[in-house]
């Protein structure tokens, strides 16, 4: 199985009866190459395809062989490669500006041979996440979603006590990763886009601003007293944890420089003293989890780190426990583990259990389960003392699948990413039935 982790990632590959994955593509750094999404693999031979996103408006297809890892770039300003065979031959499909093109393809070697042709228009897509709503079959017919290229959008929301929801504020973006201040009454969240901008609501004020960072931003949290902002910021060449005033906008320096792979999941401690995050040590290896001292200047050090890959990590107010998911079992679940030992742990779920988050006394953690988002009590000494409450159980309004959800206000309340009213919707689909004879 080939896939795309996490946006930001290269290629994953899980073979079967391996229990975790390895990096299968290569992020070009000579070239400026960000991302890598939507594979599809090439049968009988060794090929996968691809999208490379270089933080530009498009993405290009590539091509890696998963024999030797060479690479190369197979169609310019393009997405979602789709290989198909036809009584004419092979042919890559792919996407461009609404519109599935199709153009003769070597599938042995992995390249055009011939001039491409439009072959249907009106496709709708993701302009965020660069996918084409479209697919096609060996027997020669194509299905795909009718309408244009959007932008997704969501909104933020606080959950009541029954299950529905109440509207933080009007705004509709694309949000993903909200996070409180323990104490001030601030709120971050990132705006999706082609880069990722970190957006600082002032609750008490009724104000928001974007916060300017230099350059993509990939995960934040505010400091406890809400006068400092973290970030992972694709800055002078690569990915570090950045500190910034949140009082003038001054960066006040880099606290984790660059590694072989970005940090992600920050949190801060309720003291302001850790900053929790995970990365991983080495190319190739899974995410562990990091603690490191942003205001004493401190070099970060691996708390967790297990054969699987370890993320999310939440810092209990007490700073007794820090939560974290982890899918060393094989399945994602959570996990505590006593700080600052890191040698007592505890495993919080069973059947599945993502992105943990402490309510502001301690005595409740939640997560997010195959149920929805649900909540379980916690005892001083790490247990679980009773049954998992459902919380919140529609879906979440936005894509990333490393991003959170959800956070919880400092009143206890959860806030989450809702779909908004006016995300695009799909009526029918059409169907193309031997696309290959629109060919000239």
């Amino acid at each position: 199985m080939i896939y795309s982790a996490a946006w930001g990632n290269p290629l994953q590959r899980l073979n079967p009866g391996d229990s975790k994955p390895q990096a299968c593509t290569r992020l070009d750094a000579n070239h400026n190459a960000r991302s890598h999404l939507g594979p599809w693999v090439i049968s009988g031979g060794p090929w996968v395809l691809y999208n490379v996103w270089n933080g530009g408006d498009q993405t290009d297809i590539h091509a890696t062989d998963l024999d030797n890892s060479q690479q190369h770039v197979v169609v310019a300003n393009a997405s979602s490669p789709r290989v198909a065979t036809t009584p004419r031959g092979d042919y890559l499909l792919f996407e461009r500006a609404s519109t599935i093109f199709a153009a003769p393809f070597d599938r042995m070697n992995a390249r055009i041979t011939g001039s491409e042709s439009a072959i249907a228009e009106g496709i709708m897509n993701d302009g965020t996440r660069f996918a084409a709503y479209f697919d096609v079959s060996g027997d020669g017919t194509l299905v795909y979603f009718p309408g244009t290229s959007f932008a997704e959008e969501s909104r933020l929301a606080y959950v009541n006590s029954n299950g529905s929801t109440t509207p933080f504020n009007d705004d509709r973006m694309s949000f993903c990763e909200p996070v409180f201040s323990a104490v001030a009454k601030k709120m971050a969240v990132l705006v999706k886009g082609k880069i990722y901008r970190s957006l600082v609501y002032d609750l008490e004020r009724q104000t928001r601003e974007f916060i300017l960072t230099g350059g993509d931003t990939l995960s934040l949290a505010i400091s406890p007293d809400g006068q400092k902002f973290s970030c992972t910021v694709n800055r002078d060449g690569g990915y570090g944890i950045d500190l910034i005033s949140l009082a003038d906008g001054r960066r006040l320096g880099r606290i984790v420089q660059p590694g072989t792979d970005y940090q992600t999941d920050l949190g801060w401690s309720a003291d302001a003293k850790l900053l929790a995050f995970s990365m991983s040590p080495r190319e190739g290896t899974p995410n562990d989890i990091w603690l490191v001292e942003p205001l004493a200047g401190a070099q970060p050090r691996a708390l967790v780190s297990s054969p699987g890959a370890d993320t999310k990590p939440a810092i209990s107010p007490d700073g007794h426990w820090i939560a974290y998911q982890s899918d060393v079992s094989g399945r994602a679940e959570v996990y505590l583990v006593r700080y600052p030992d890191g040698q007592t742990t505890r495993q919080v779920t069973f059947g599945g259990g993502l992105n943990p988050a402490w309510s502001p006394n301690g005595k409740t953690l939640y997560y997010v389960a195959p149920q929805g988002l649900v909540s379980v009590s916690i005892a001083s000494g790490g247990t679980v003392t009773d049954k998992p409450t459902v919380v919140y159980n529609k879906p979440f309004g936005q894509s990333d699948p490393i991003a959170r959800d959800y956070a919880i206000a400092p009143d206890g309340r959860p806030l989450i990413v809702e779909p908004s009213e006016r995300r695009p919707t799909v009526s029918h689909l059409r169907v193309i039935t031997n696309w290959y004879r629109l060919l000239p």
